[in-house]
């Protein structure tokens, strides 16, 4: 492809609020989440964030590679992307549910398979994701706009889930501070 639409850019960079979503949860809310309203000792919350970001450097690669090479009627990229959804939603929803009255172990158990396993459905998603962004034109200007329309989106999917969490969510503690 010698020069992607508009609508392709875009599209493309819509792509980015789920990433902005994700870096929100685990740059700003996750800590102080788990730490002061659970009650996790947080060296054990940053353990886990730490370990699964472990893993999440060896996925990354191998989630590349094998994109780069599979070949199915829906393109390299989209079959990874697709399978990614439902698990990563799924993997988000139950890290911010409050799991009752068990064990700080067990709730870092918990919080450190659903943090693997939310890393890996994102790699699933976003590797093939970034890989695809410069097969959509071979203009070098174009490319950079792409990257600069999907970063932007990136920030305003962090941003509004960040105002989301803060208008519905944590009005309480702000409100009766």
């Amino acid at each position: 492809v010698d020069r992607a639409s508009t609508g392709t850019m875009w599209t493309y960079g819509l792509g980015s609020i789920a990433v902005g979503i994700k870096n929100n949860l685990l740059g700003t809310y996750l800590l102080l989440y788990y730490n002061q309203v659970l009650e996790v000792n947080a060296l054990l919350v940053t353990a886990s964030l730490f370990i699964a970001l472990m893993i999440d450097a060896f996925t990354d690669p191998m989630v590349g590679i094998w994109s780069d090479r599979v070949k199915t009627k829906w393109g390299r990229r989209h079959p990874f992307m697709y399978a990614a959804i439902i698990p990563f939603a799924l993997c988000y929803y139950l890290i911010l549910q409050d799991p009752g009255e068990i064990s700080d172990t067990a709730l870092f158990l918990r919080l450190l398979v659903l943090m693997i396993l939310m890393r890996i459905a994102m790699t699933f998603y976003e590797v093939p994701r970034a890989a695809l962004g410069p097969e959509l034109t071979k203009d070098y200007d174009q490319r950079n706009k792409i990257a600069g329309i999907g970063m932007a989106l990136g920030w305003v999917g962090g941003a509004g889930i960040s105002f989301i969490h803060m208008e519905y969510f944590l009005v309480d503690n702000f409100t009766n501070a």
